[in-house]
């Protein structure tokens, strides 16, 4: 089932923007609070009657995943039950964290900069990031070499990753950006993207040669949307992921770890991307 827009909302808000320091409450009245800032108070009503036992459902599962992987968490329950909620406190996976709120502290746009960052770290020789006013559903793209290796010598066959960003401040990732993700591809990549061809003259995709898609989002999501990418073949790339991939490559060591630190390296590395020629007069 796909999990309407205010669910994702609120999940999203607990997983990514909850305040670690919040004190204990009934977790009806934080959400409550939470909807105010977007919603008539009619329609606040009509959400938590709706939907507060699906949302309370997935927190729990949430939390208790989180827990056991030792995932980022913003919050914690006081009962079994998931009726009353805190901030889980400062301590609690404080790198990830600050990392997570310096992702959210950039642009969106510079974060659809850093996907392009993000796939050369993942081992592309080359990538780009797509025109702000593109209209394709895609945000970077890049080459990597890893499956030539194998292949003999007079082969080329570069893998081509295709990335779609989602920034926390714009958008809130549920389900259905998955779906819709893979409806833009329709999982036959070389039909869909006839068109990008001729607009982006960096960018060429074999009829049957290996595509990857990667969903890159400053949010973490819940399990089931985990899931469904999965399933569906696409690699989904959260905060903490990012995190990992940052850490791997020796970006975010050093003394100072501080947010604006971070995000000064952030808004750093967004800047040296490469954009797409678009060759298609608008």
């Amino acid at each position: 089932m796909i999990s309407p827009e205010c669910v994702d909302q609120v999940v999203s808000y607990f997983l990514t923007a909850y305040d670690v320091n919040s004190r204990p409450q009934l977790l009806k009245e934080s959400i409550e609070l939470f909807l105010a800032k977007d919603y008539v108070p009619d329609k606040v009503a009509s959400i938590i009657d709706s939907f507060l036992t699906q949302i309370t459902k997935i927190l729990i599962e949430e939390y208790n995943e989180r827990q056991r992987t030792k995932q980022l968490l913003r919050y914690e329950f006081i009962d079994p039950e998931g009726t009353k909620i805190k901030g889980i406190g400062r301590k609690y996976g404080a790198r990830l964290r600050m990392f997570q709120n310096a992702l959210n502290s950039i642009s969106d746009t510079e974060f659809e900069q850093l996907s392009a960052v993000i796939l050369k770290f993942m081992g592309c020789y080359k990538s780009w990031v797509t025109p702000v006013s593109h209209d394709q559903g895609l945000d970077a793209f890049g080459y990597s070499r890893e499956i030539e290796k194998y292949l003999p010598s007079n082969s080329k066959c570069p893998v081509v990753m295709l990335a779609q960003a989602k920034h926390y401040a714009k958008a809130k990732v549920g389900s259905r950006d998955m779906r819709e993700f893979i409806g833009s591809v329709n999982l036959a990549t070389h039909n869909i993207f006839s068109d990008i061809d001729a607009k982006y003259t960096d960018l060429e995709i074999r009829p049957f040669g290996p595509t990857v898609l990667v969903f890159v989002t400053t949010q973490e999501i819940p399990q089931t949307v985990k899931r469904l990418a999965n399933k569906s073949g696409i690699i989904v790339l959260t905060s903490s992921d990012i995190y990992n991939i940052f850490q791997k490559r020796a970006i975010m060591r050093g003394k100072r770890w501080q947010e604006r630190n971070i995000v000064a390296r952030l808004k750093k590395l967004a800047k040296i991307v490469v954009v797409a020629d678009n060759n298609i007069n608008s």
